[in-house]
């Protein structure tokens, strides 16, 4: 069921349930999260496609392209703050960028890559499958939408999780 923030601004629909990695259970976190805003689009282009601009809206103490395969297509690293007790964990990914001039849209898919970049000290994510849509609504105002499905790499608590939401999504399309 979807809930609302900000004055209905923000939708979040949101699942956090638990998944089996051999005998280990692991958290799945599943969300869709749609607002509307007055930035500009060709900025919000900008700012996805420079990944060191990724820890202004993520959790990340590091972010960086690993590879460019073409123009519209990169592998890139992020490597995940965690609060006490945990510890940080990383993800690569492969990402793409798609977009539609005419319909006034674009797209970037990411998803994870685990093999793509040398091993670290950290646990690294296999389930990361997010995706960044944008569509410029005219006058200075951008649909935005993020649509997620991932799995940290270590044991949480779900109630450490879902009582996370829907604000921790929210603060990401809002840049909080």
């Amino acid at each position: 069921f979807p809930v609302t923030i900000d004055g209905g601004k923000i939708v979040v629909k949101s699942c956090v349930s638990e998944r089996q990695d051999g005998t280990t259970t692991l958290p799945l976190i599943e969300y869709v999260v749609t607002t509307s805003a007055n930035v500009n689009y060709q900025k919000c282009l900008a700012m996805l496609k420079d990944i060191n601009k990724h820890k202004s809206f993520l959790d990340l103490k590091s972010a960086f392209q690993v590879k460019e395969i073409n123009e519209n297509e990169s592998t890139i690293y992020y490597c995940f703050n965690a609060p006490w007790p945990f510890t940080p964990t990383d993800c690569v990914n492969k990402i793409t960028f798609t977009e539609d001039k005419i319909k006034k849209t674009a797209s970037f898919n990411l998803q994870c890559s685990p093999n793509s970049y040398k091993q670290t000290d950290y646990k690294r994510f296999n389930i990361y499958t997010v995706s960044y849509n944008f569509k410029d609504l005219g006058n200075g105002k951008v649909e935005i939408t993020i649509n997620a499905r991932m799995s940290p790499p270590i044991s949480v608590p779900l109630m450490m999780i879902r009582a996370g939401f829907p604000g921790i999504v929210s603060d990401i399309v809002t840049g909080k």
